[in-house]
């Protein structure tokens, strides 16, 4: 199979809609990246207990879990977000 540059699948990717974007996960490591960044670009919790803490903080450690923006707490409820 011949090596394709992340540059030419970054091309590739700008006419693709994000919605199929995010369901081509499984071709190559850079739509991963990007469908994934599109999938979670935002993520509500909306109740946090322990349990769901110790499981993010794992997915953290592991480097599953990027938090590349701050959480802050949701005004009307408290919960970070």
């Amino acid at each position: 199979m011949i090596d394709i540059p992340r540059d030419i699948w970054l091309h590739i990717a700008e006419f693709i809609p994000e919605p199929d974007l995010c369901s081509m996960i499984t071709v190559n490591s850079v739509f991963f990246e990007l469908g994934m960044e599109a999938r979670y670009r935002e993520v509500s919790i909306s109740y946090l207990e322990d349990k769901i803490v110790r499981k993010l903080v794992r997915l953290m450690q592991v480097g599953l879990l990027l938090v590349q923006h701050p959480l802050t707490p949701n005004p009307l409820t408290g919960i970070l977000q």
